[in-house]
């Protein structure tokens, strides 16, 4: 038995390496992601083609007709978004230093960034999102993340009911 077992655990430990590089590799893909669309939403850099900001500046010179949204509901949009102004820096920062470009001396575990934080300014921008379809279009927009609800779907059961087969 001692023979087939060491065997064994060697394959298991790989499997298990193996396994938990993928979930990584595939987190860090997506915080990239995440970080680079992110930054390219909120920096206000002329670099970057399409802004919130540029949007509010089209939105009060005009650049998309008339529309019905008031220089006060600009205010407003500038002014909520003025209140994540330390997680835009941040956000742009990390873009900047370690997606865009690789700075080695850069340490990410230094920087002051929650997944709250983000949330919180992706909420105000959806709010920015709603008002428009509401003021200009009569409509409305739902934002709604898709969840996995593991109590109506249990993977280790249809697996098994797989593997049998």
């Amino acid at each position: 038995m001692h023979g087939t077992f060491i065997p064994y655990l060697q394959r298991r430990n790989k499997t298990i390496w193996l396994v938990q590089f993928i979930f990584n590799s595939i987190r860090e893909l997506v915080l990239k992601v995440c970080f680079i669309e992110l930054a390219k939403l909120i920096n206000k850099s002329k670099n970057d083609h399409f802004n919130i900001f540029d949007f509010f500046d089209g939105l009060e010179n005009g650049a998309y007709g008339e529309l019905k949204i008031s220089t006060d509901v600009i205010s407003k949009w500038r002014k909520i978004i003025s209140g994540h102004s330390k997680t835009i820096k941040t956000i742009v920062r990390i873009r900047n230093k370690t997606h865009a470009h690789t700075d080695r001396n850069f340490d990410i575990k230094k920087e002051k960034i929650t997944f709250q934080g983000i949330r919180e300014m992706v909420e105000s921008i959806e709010i920015i999102v709603k008002d428009v379809y509401e003021i200009e279009l009569n409509s409305s927009v739902l934002f709604e993340a898709p969840f996995f609800n593991s109590s109506k779907f249990d993977m280790v059961e249809i697996l098994s009911k797989y593997k049998a087969k």
